[in-house]
């Protein structure tokens, strides 16, 4: 894989783009936030803090530059 773009932004920043761009479930905003809040909810616990709408996050963009057959 290559990274095409990476950008740092609030969790309540991230746009539909985006969230289609990672194509997780039905690819929408709402699905997006979500799955991701459940799962940095949990994250943050683990290590004693709370989640908030405005904690950063990473937004990594790839391209596939080779699929290795099985």
């Amino acid at each position: 894989t290559r990274l095409t773009s990476v950008e740092i932004m609030p969790f309540n920043a991230v746009s539909a783009e985006y969230a289609a761009i990672e194509g997780e479930g039905d690819g929408s905003l709402d699905y997006w936030r979500q799955g991701h809040w459940a799962f940095f909810g949990r994250e943050c616990r683990r290590i004693g803090r709370e989640p908030a709408e405005e904690m950063s996050v990473v937004c990594c963009v790839f391209e596939v530059l080779n699929v290795v057959p099985e």
